[in-house]
């Protein structure tokens, strides 16, 4: 396991200017490297190199990669190379790089400049640039856009490691990350699909790749290996490179999740043969004036090759300390902005030692604890719960089961058969427990569940963005003048004549020839350098709206893995000394209340209830009836029933006068239209309430063919005898009429009920009147209730009843036996419980404003259970 310590200065050079030493920050490298320009990500062009160093510099305006020899890095003269080839490839293309660097196999690079088709074809490069910065790689054949790797963002400072016969790639990138936290566009606020936020920022990413094949693995974000000490921030992670890959890995890397740039050490496990990583500790390098880092930025750092195993390092990295804390004094000195440093640091590179070794056996003992908590208290109180675990050791599988709240496993060092080497452990739990509610009114458990959550695409939007991207451009060729000598030989014997006015000039050859020199001015064509220009461009993208749903699945049916394993099981390396390892099986309670076996909607108070159902006469006072009763009393047929109480000559409301109505009359109009609102979202509730019971009954007791849901509508008048009043209607109206009877527990005897068109409904009882207000309350709810599918596939399959399906009372009463869901109208003719002391609409109190209330249809849903003859209500109601 690797440790840091206190970083240790290297040189201190001093450069005097006009007459005085200025100090320039410990560790500082010479002239040969730094400028008044940014010097950043250094590097050696391989592994196995290290002459030369490289790096990549801005002081021409241009970012360029350059090399100059080890032995000039440190001195302080002006010496210093122009661009380094790269592998016969101009460095012009290697723009806002990072490292340049190479395995001895393959070199990667990053590029933000556009790669034109000519120039790419005499370099064989294949690939255009796909977002503000792709990776690029150069083999010998060609060099090619890594497009595996990239994206539509920015894609760079890479960093390239062997290990074994498997290549490790690390780099930067700000795309749009699921499983880290990297968005485009440094500090753009983004709302993912979740609702969360995230700003723009880059994180560190990593791929895989044999020696020899074409293709990387897909890149994975480091975030996916974190457990507690974290690569990935919020914040940006930059300018990776990895260190001692062959002993004990280090990443190292720059993050202002500081608030500045300071470098990282992340200690890793890399395993070459799955090709897999790990994150096992990470920290900031030593703080503090002279140290690595400071108040500064510190980015891209790097350690020479060849990596040996030693406890203490060279550090070479870039900072702006010197230009932050002597902007004048390093200007003076001709430095500035970012420069290359080196300093000394500890940091552990342990080569293991591959000579074979004798197998040592752990002497740690393994106690594996696992613990079947109630997810709603967090409390091991699940009743009836079960537990199995079982652990794969190198000897077999060793399984284990517990009807209690806690299973314990213990595996012990001085068992030869089970200890060494690794373990992998699966556990899984439940409840058997299950109760069904009788009579309570509280919920209780019944149950235990396993919540799964999932996520369903709910809504694709695609939307557009204006981006910028850099691209070079080559611009035309320019006409330069050029001085030139130009050579012409004479032949022996020739004769020749020489001008000054021409400046020519005459010397003589090897083989005794004369020859005429003179000076010339030539036009040629200039190819100006390709430069940089910055372009806008519309970007169109998708935006995924996501919708989550809970389930919970019966913990009786489906085993619940545990918290550590449900994965693909818990992986163990045996340890070096005791160790406890404790997981949790998570389920959930769920709670009911005892199933209402009636719900009874009848009441007085047409405004705080639900069950109120006023009507004008016989029909239901909705919003759609109220306006049909008033066409009809306008032009229709009812123009003439001056016992309606909305007709203009209604003894009450009316007016003497034909066609005439009065202020009182549309006072009670207001009064019917304002009950319609109400009763439209009492009959909602109305089967709303229904539906719910009606799906918990089919739920619990669907199997049972004597479990029967009766709906019971019960119609009133009031006690005001109609003395003049018939039945207008082009249609009759036919139905059973039939009631239950809890006490007796037995049906009424059915009756047949058909009224025809225009019959009386005179008579001190108000039947024939009620039995209307039975048939127009059924079909109000009726129409709605059918919509409900549940209701609407019983009645399909011939298990629901209504007071229309039969013919005959008899025929009712066979199919009420065979029936799942029965419906039953009733008139009840007169409710005489309200007798107003006044006769009249004349007062606010005791008078026929009583009756209003009277008018109804009351509606029972009850559960009763067939039990020859008795049609008994169940025990277990509440």
């Amino acid at each position: 396991m690797a440790s840091l310590l206190v970083a240790v200065a290297c040189e201190s050079v001093q450069q005097p200017a006009k007459n005085r030493v200025i100090n320039r920050p410990t560790g500082s490298l010479g002239k040969a490297v730094n400028t008044a320009g940014d010097e950043f990500a250094a590097g050696y062009e391989s592994a196995s190199k290290d002459s030369f160093l490289m790096f990549t510099s801005n002081v021409n305006g241009r970012e360029s990669v350059y090399r100059v020899p080890l032995p000039k890095v440190a001195s302080d003269d002006s010496v210093r190379s122009i661009s380094a080839p790269l592998h016969e490839m101009s460095s012009a293309l290697a723009r806002n790089t990072g490292t340049v660097a190479s395995n001895g196999h393959t070199t990667v690079f990053a590029v933000s400049a556009a790669v034109q088709k000519e120039l790419a074809r005499i370099l064989k490069t294949s690939g255009a640039v796909l977002g503000g910065s792709d990776i690029f790689e150069r083999t010998a054949t060609e060099t090619r856009n890594v497009e595996e790797l990239n994206s539509a963002a920015w894609d760079a400072h890479p960093t390239l490691s062997l290990l074994k016969n498997v290549e490790i790639l690390v780099f930067s990138s700000d795309r749009m990350s699921n499983d880290g936290f990297s968005a485009p566009y440094d500090g753009v606020e983004h709302i993912r699909a979740d609702g969360s936020r995230v700003r723009g920022n880059a994180d560190l990413w990593y791929s895989f790749r044999i020696v020899g094949e074409q293709r990387w693995s897909a890149p994975r974000n480091f975030r996916s290996l974190q457990t507690t000490d974290s690569v990935n921030t919020p914040s940006n992670e930059y300018s990776p490179f990895i260190y001692c890959v062959d002993g004990t890995p280090h990443l190292l890397f720059a993050s202002n999740r500081s608030g500045t740039y300071d470098i990282y050490d992340a200690s890793l496990r890399i395993d070459a043969a799955t090709k897999t990583m790990a994150i096992q500790s990470v920290q900031a390098l030593p703080s503090g004036t002279d140290a690595v880092n400071t108040e500064a930025r510190e980015v891209f750092p790097f350690i020479p090759f060849p990596h040996r195993a030693t406890s203490e390092q060279q550090l070479i990295f870039s900072s702006d300390r010197f230009a932050l804390r002597s902007p004048l004094d390093a200007a003076e000195v001709g430095a500035g902005g970012l420069d290359l440093y080196r300093m000394r640091t500890q940091m552990l590179c342990d080569i293991p030692d591959t000579t074979p070794k004798p197998k040592v056996i752990p002497k740690g003992n393994l106690r594996y604890v696992v613990t079947l908590v109630d997810g709603r208290t967090g409390l091991p109180t699940v009743r009836q719960g079960r537990i199995t675990a079982s652990v794969d050791t190198r000897s077999g599988t060793i399984t284990r089961q517990t009807d209690s709240a806690q299973l314990v496993i213990d595996l012990m060092a001085n068992d030869t058969a089970v200890a060494g080497g690794n373990v992998r452990v699966v556990a899984t739990g439940g409840s058997d427990y299950s109760k069904r509610p009788c009579t309570e009114r509280e919920p209780i458990i019944t149950s235990y569940a396993r919540r799964r959550i999932s996520d369903r695409i709910q809504q694709l939007q695609t939307l557009q963005r204006v981006v910028q991207y850099d691209t070079a451009i080559q611009d035309p060729p320019i006409p330069v003048k050029r001085a030139a000598q130009l050579f012409e030989t004479l032949s022996k014997g020739a004769k020749y004549v020489a001008s000054t006015k021409r400046k020519e000039y005459v010397d003589a050859t090897a083989d005794g020839r004369l020859r005429i020199g003179r000076d010339t001015v030539l036009t040629v064509d200039s190819l100006p350098p390709v430069r940089t220009v910055r372009k806008k461009r519309l970007e169109f993208y998708t935006d995924t709206t996501y919708h989550y749903d809970t389930t919970f699945l019966p913990a009786s049916s489906f085993d619940v893995a545990s918290v550590r394993t449900q994965a693909s099981g818990l992986a163990v390396r045996w340890p070096q000394q005791d160790t406890v390892i404790n997981d949790t099986i998570i389920v959930y309670p769920l709670y009911e209340t005892a199933a209402p076996c009636m719900q009874v909607f009848a009441t007085s108070d047409s405004v705080r209830n639900v069950p109120y159902f006023q009507t004008g006469f016989w029909e239901v006072n909705t919003s759609t009836g109220y306006k049909r009763h008033l066409e009809r009393l306008r032009k229709g047929d009812l123009e003439d029933a001056g016992w309606i109480e909305l007709n203009w000559r209604n003894q009450y409301w009316g007016s003497r006068t034909a066609g005439e109505v009065t202020d009182r009359l549309e006072r009670r109009r207001l009064e019917y239209r304002r009950k319609a609102e109400i009763i439209d979202g009492n009959i909602t509730t109305l089967v709303q309430r229904t539906s719910h019971m009606l799906q918990r009954f089919w739920r619990e007791h669907g199997a049972d063919t004597n479990a029967k849901l009766i709906v019971s509508m019960m119609a009133y008048s009031d006690l005001r005898p109609i003395k003049v009043g018939r039945f207008i209607s082009d249609t009759g109206i036919r139905y059973i009429a039939a009631s239950y009877d809890s006490t007796r527990e037995s049906f009424g005897t059915p009756t047949n009920v058909f009224i025809r068109p225009g019959s009386s409904l005179v008579g001190v009882d108000n039947d024939t009147l009620s039995k209307l207000r039975a048939y127009f309350g059924y079909t109000a709810v009726h129409e709605i209730l059918r919509t409900d599918s549940l209701y609407a596939s019983l009645r399909s399959q011939g298990l629901v009843v209504l007071p229309t399906d039969a013919a005959t009372p008899a025929e009712y009463q066979e199919r009420l036996r065979s029936a799942r869901v029965i419906v039953l109208a009733e008139g009840r003719k007169v409710d005489m419980t309200v007798n107003p002391s006044t006769r009249g609409y004349i007062g606010d109190e005791d008078d026929y404003y009583a009756l209003d209330a009277v008018r109804r249809v009351d509606v029972h849903v009850r559960r009763i259970d067939l039990r020859a003859p008795a049609w008994i209500v169940p025990e277990c109601c509440r």
